[in-house]
């Protein structure tokens, strides 16, 4: 059940940026870049809590740690209307504490269908 909330929560905030993003439109391409990267980074989060294999790609230590990462985060921007600069780049900062593997590596599942054995059943 927290997994499936969590998973939730991340879509919920996935959904957030891609709207944000919508609206910037072309007033602001640069920015609207920005909130399009930091839904990716959730989609990508949100996927690894779908079908429990986040230890696969991020472990259980580093993801509690991007968890609690997050809270704090929260608690500081409470209250925050619009994201404005520092609020885009700590939430960067913060997705990049689990999803970045050092060097830029992303750490996100390549495209195709990884266990063609499920998809058989």
């Amino acid at each position: 059940m927290e997994l499936r909330t969590q998973r939730v929560r991340a879509g919920h905030i996935e959904l957030s940026c891609l709207v944000y993003a919508s609206s910037l439109g072309t007033a602001d391409p640069a920015d609207a870049h920005t909130m399009r990267r930091l839904a990716r980074g959730f989609g990508v989060i949100a996927s690894f809590l779908s079908d429990d294999f986040t230890i696969d790609y991020v472990s259980e230590t580093r993801f509690a740690s991007f968890k609690n990462r997050l809270n704090d985060f929260a608690r500081r921007n409470a209250g925050c209307v619009l994201p404005n600069r520092a609020f885009k780049e700590e939430l960067k900062d913060e997705l990049a504490s689990a999803l970045y593997m050092g060097d830029d590596t992303f750490a996100e599942r390549p495209t195709g269908d990884l266990f063609p054995w499920i998809a058989q059943r």
